[in-house]
């Protein structure tokens, strides 16, 4: 329920970090089929160009040292911080993709990919000593997404500059790699198609696959005279989707400076869900946005398809996204303060975009900045726990340090803080139970109350009190639990920000 869990790491943190005077700065995690976790970045080193960095963390939070050189691998690449993407290949393998600046910034930034081995070392066997290399006509650019495909072969969706101009024009594309790392030059031009040629221009900003072999791309361009936002959906050879949006684009103007969406998700039901990033009074803000599959605004969620995130004083931004095996929604970012100081952000929805009051009390946790100050990754673990990673600045030396953080989302009982746990615990009786069960619980003040049940993967399964009126004092509920199948569950009741739980056992 957003409270760190104390058997991953040091109670519940883990801290990556390499000796001083190297920064690491993580950008992305991913979370193996056995539970392992793997991030990646840039290392920087006063003095010494950067390096791409790959980690590899047991799924308790301690690292794999039989991985890499202690648990850690790193090679000269000069991968931009912020743009370097985690593939992980069902045998170990890995890709890392992104985009890779040149000896004179980022005006010559390449799209790039790195093949790597299980072990950690770098497969030479992969395009150029295991770097692909992209055409020369390719001034700039950079990948967002990566598709393997059954033989090898990989699609990369990104976006790439060809004009040798002060102001770079950037084109969304699609490329094709063939299995050993070159590009395949019988797609395209030498490889690379540009996707959408009534799009002018426009840098991509989010990407994804579809299951059914289409693609979505998120652009930010001008409409009307003002940067909109524009998504467009193709197949794997670029031919516009034309039953999607108005022939195969949506577009949007939600506000009078620039909006951006940040992130994309796709849900089961082939509907999709989006952050949007706008201006509003003077700062920036981000809005959840879900499309039917056909492109239009799904009426069903939020109101008439947009949701709100909670309101602060000062400007925020959600640049994360994703969805737990419940489909409640998982949004990550960071907002500032009067002092422009940055303070990470978790927020949580319903699958209808409603905040989900029990994480926070108003739907968002914000008790991050202790151990980060920006939130890069996070990842879902198939026990319903987060992985939230970021990065914090280190006293006088401004050294950054990766951090990777579980949160709680079992139900089970947090044991920490008190503030969050009444001494006066919950009863269950009978215990175990068969079709009705009585639960005691006192509250020191009157609030509202809200009353649920888990499954020990953490998906709520039935709620027996929605935001009902309690005095102080104790109270008793009776619960109906019949229909419900035999096993192990959480009792939680939330009640003015107080978190209690309790288990029970249907038999």
């Amino acid at each position: 329920v957003g409270y760190l869990d104390e058997t991953f790491g040091d109670g519940g943190v883990v801290t990556a970090q390499l000796q001083s005077p190297q920064s690491m700065f993580p950008a992305n995690l991913k979370i193996l089929p056995n539970g392992d976790i793997m991030h990646c970045g840039t290392i920087h080193h006063s003095g010494d160009r950067p390096k791409t960095y790959i980690m590899k963390h047991r799924s308790d939070g301690s690292v794999d040292s039989s991985f890499g050189d202690n648990g850690y691998s790193s090679f000269l690449s000069n991968f931009r911080m912020f743009n370097s993407y985690l593939y992980v290949y069902p045998d170990g393998r890995l890709l890392i993709y992104g985009d890779r600046v040149g000896a004179f910034g980022i005006d010559q930034q390449k799209p790039s990919i790195v093949r790597v081995l299980a072990n950690g070392t770098i497969d030479t066997s992969f395009g150029d000593s295991g770097w692909y290399v992209p055409d020369s006509s390719i001034l700039a650019g950079t990948f967002f997404q990566v598709k393997v495909n059954a033989d090898g072969s990989i699609i990369a969706l990104g976006s790439r500059n060809t004009r040798d101009t002060v102001d770079f024009i950037y084109t969304p594309t699609i490329t094709r790699i063939s299995s050993a790392g070159r590009n395949d030059t019988s797609f395209g031009d030498a490889g690379t198609k540009i996707v959408g040629t009534q799009i002018d221009s426009g840098h991509i900003h989010t990407a994804i696959f579809y299951k059914d072999n289409r693609c979505i791309f998120s652009c930010g361009q001008p409409i009307s005279s003002k940067i909109g936002l524009r998504m467009f959906s193709t197949d794997l050879n670029g031919v516009i989707d034309s039953s999607f949006g108005t022939n195969g684009v949506i577009e949007m103007q939600l506000s009078d400076d620039v909006d951006y969406i940040t992130a994309i998700a796709e849900e089961p039901s082939g509907k999709l869900l989006c952050i949007a990033d706008r201006l509003a009074d003077g700062g920036r803000e981000s809005i959840l946005i879900r499309f039917s599959p056909d492109g239009t605004l799904d009426n069903s969620f939020g109101s008439y398809g947009v949701a709100a995130s909670p309101t602060y004083t000062y400007e925020y931004s959600l640049t994360y996204l994703t969805l737990d095996s419940s489909m409640n929604i998982l949004a990550a970012g960071h907002l500032y303060d009067s002092a422009r100081y940055d303070y990470p952000i978790i927020s949580h929805y319903h699958g209808n975009g409603t905040p989900d009051s029990s994480h926070g009390g108003d739907g968002t946790i914000k008790e991050m900045s202790k151990y980060m100050r920006v939130i890069y990754s996070i990842a879902v673990q198939s026990d319903g726990k987060y992985l939230v990673m970021g990065f914090n600045y280190a006293s006088d030396d401004g050294r950054a340090i990766a951090r990777i953080c579980l949160n709680n989302n079992t139900g089970k009982a947090a044991v920490y803080p008190t503030s969050k746990n009444p001494s006066t615990p919950v009863s269950l009786h009978p215990t175990p139970s068969t079709d009705n069960c009585t639960v005691t619980y006192t509250l020191p003040t009157a609030s509202k109350c809200t009353i649920t049940l888990r499954d020990e993967s953490g998906r709520e399964v039935r709620t027996f009190v929605q935001d009902e009126y309690r005095t102080a004092g104790e109270h008793e509920e009776e619960l109906d639990l019949r229909s419900l199948p035999i096993g192990a569950y959480f009792l939680q009741i939330v009640c003015n920000g107080s978190i209690q739980t309790a288990k029970l056992i249907k038999q």
